[in-house]
């Protein structure tokens, strides 16, 4: 039963990896393993629930966490709004 969780959890490991790992929370496992892969708290600690039937999962702040960047503003037309130009 325990490699069955431990496959399972395995699975879902992956799936959250492939997704990314620049979210701003991670679960750490052991020393060797986490995924930073949500977005909230949370998230995080709904999947920890999950894995401490085998390991004793960590939810943490992601130190490498770069918000994305802001989008350009846009003007009443909804192109991008540039400098004015010199008369």
């Amino acid at each position: 039963m325990r490699s069955l969780l431990a496959v399972a959890l395995a699975l879902v490991a992956g799936t959250l990896a492939a997704r990314g790992q620049d979210a701003q929370w991670c679960m750490e496992i052991d020393p060797y393993t986490r995924s930073c892969a949500f977005s909230s708290y949370q998230q995080c600690s709904e999947a920890a629930k999950v894995a401490s039937a085998i390991y004793r999962p960590i939810c943490a702040r992601n130190a490498q966490y770069q918000p994305p960047a802001a989008p350009p503003h846009r003007g009443k037309n909804g192109l991008e709004q540039g400098p004015s130009p010199r008369r």
